[in-house]
């Protein structure tokens, strides 16, 4: 921008000296109205016929968008604006995309669309939209919109994501603050629920078995505290909810709301018979069936050990996120006493020691989950009990290479 002004600065100066006063004033005046979106002088003041609301969109068909939308909806038939302001706007394309997602590292970004695109794609894919119309004054309105308007331009769309603290529903209170300041009351009224990070998440996932369990898995003992207030905003659901509930100078945040876009998607639960509980328990079974072949049978040893390998990997994984991510909700995760990454040496070096080392970290899981220290599924302490099973068998029957039987003559 810099090198920029400064030849309209030297052009209009040339214009000066060449031309007479009126056109002088003239060219000044052209000036000004060229340079200002530069120095941002220019600034739309909304007229009274406009109004703010907030969209919320029903679920959808994939893993990302299983947990629903929420948008910001400005219109101003006065000046001719209609636009929708999106804050879950994210680049597959993007370098290292899963990489960075896994370290918490992830940038999401402010999209500006108008009303129409943004209803016809939802209309589309069979999802339902909501809209919660503000009971906002003129000057509200207008620090809304600044706030909107601010954090959409190149230089500050950009925001570090975080799945439970920076998403598209939580910077909908965020820059309701902005714009409303200490007369925005954000309800409580779901506080006597104590609900959870995990138990609010789970209740989205269950046509998404596997995907539930690995989330599940990753999951910390952070989650499993209630929420309070607005905390409970990161889901929109549960944003609509509270803003429902809302009040702003002691009066209703909401003055109407409406169906704008009825929902046609249909969920489909998952197979029973498919699921984490379903196939787990079965290895459960065989696992305490194959204790009673755990000296003879080499198939059951080459079973155990790829089970086991499987555990290791994800223990490889849990110690990852516990500690190299920037995750706030993978941290203190127990769940890395039976997903083990020591299961990893135990089997390159056979050694019982490790085996045993690990059966003992497993057990710890279930005091850990009754005193209520970090939630542990069904699926999750039944994977604790096989790995419990499985190393024990290798720490009491298994015989390291370096022991051979002695030959009788």
């Amino acid at each position: 921008m810099g090198p920029n002004l400064h030849f309209i600065r030297l052009s209009l100066r040339l214009i000066f000296e060449r031309m007479g006063h009126l056109a002088m004033f003239r060219s000044l005046i052209l000036g000004i109205l060229l340079l200002s979106p530069l120095l941002g002088l220019t600034q739309i003041e909304l007229s009274r016929s406009a109004k703010v609301s907030v969209l919320t969109c029903s679920e959808g068909p994939e893993l990302h968008a299983a947990f629903g939308h929420t948008a910001l909806h400005v219109f101003d038939p006065g000046n001719g604006i209609d636009q929708v302001y999106n804050f879950g706007t994210f680049d597959f394309g993007a370098p290292n995309f899963y990489l960075n997602f896994i370290k918490g590292k992830l940038d999401y970004f402010v999209s500006v669309s108008t009303y129409s695109d943004f209803s016809r794609y939802y209309n589309y894919v069979g999802r339902s939209v909501v809209r919660q119309e503000l009971n906002l004054n003129r000057n509200q309105r207008q620090e809304v919109f600044e706030a909107l308007v601010h954090n959409a331009k190149p230089e500050n769309k950009y925001y570090r994501y975080d799945f439970l603290t920076e998403n598209c529903a939580t910077k909908i209170p965020e820059i309701l603050s902005i714009g409303l300041g200490e007369s925005l009351s954000i309800s409580t009224h779901l506080d006597a629920q104590n609900l959870t990070y995990r138990s609010t998440i789970q209740e989205h996932l269950s046509r998404f078995s596997w995907e539930r369990f690995g989330i599940d898995l990753v999951l910390g003992s952070r989650v499993d505290q209630p929420l309070k207030g607005a905390e409970l905003a990161y889901l929109p659901i549960y944003l609509e909810q509270l803003l429902a509930e809302s009040t702003l100078a002691k009066q209703p945040l909401v003055t109407n709301t409406l169906l704008e876009i009825p929902k046609k998607y249909q969920r489909i639960e998952s197979s029973y018979l498919s699921s984490p509980l379903f196939i787990i328990s079965l290895l459960v079974l065989y696992a305490l069936f194959s204790l009673w072949f755990a000296k003879t049978a080499k198939v059951y040893a080459f079973v155990d050990s790829a089970l086991l390998l499987i555990a290791g990997g994800a223990g490889l994984l849990l110690t990852f996120l516990n500690f190299f991510s920037e995750h706030y909700a993978t941290a203190v995760n127990f769940s890395i006493f039976w997903a083990n990454p020591l299961l990893i040496f135990a089997l390159i070096a056979r050694s019982k020691t490790l085996y045993q080392t690990v059966t003992v970290l497993s057990l710890l899981i279930f005091p850990l989950g009754l005193f209520g220290i970090q939630h542990f599924s069904v699926e999750l302490l039944l994977c604790g009990l096989l790995t419990i099973l499985l190393t024990a068998k290798k720490g009491a029957f298994d015989i390291h290479n370096s022991v051979k039987p002695a030959k009788h003559v």
